[in-house]
């Protein structure tokens, strides 16, 4: 994350906010990422949505 910056320079001094994208997760795993403060980001019944949204 720390070399984002360096090649898109235009975000820099802005947060970024990493997360994992995936069709399916295992509820273990979003808890996982969620201790980690990543977002976990899958199939919600129409769309894409963050499934641990508001956790942190």
């Amino acid at each position: 994350m720390r070399e984002v910056p360096d090649f898109f320079p235009e975000y820099a001094g802005r947060t970024i906010q990493p997360l994992l994208a995936s069709v399916s997760f295992d509820p273990s795993l979003v808890t996982y990422l969620t201790r980690r403060r990543l977002y976990a980001l899958g199939f919600g019944d129409e769309t894409m949505e963050l499934l641990n949204e508001g956790a942190f």
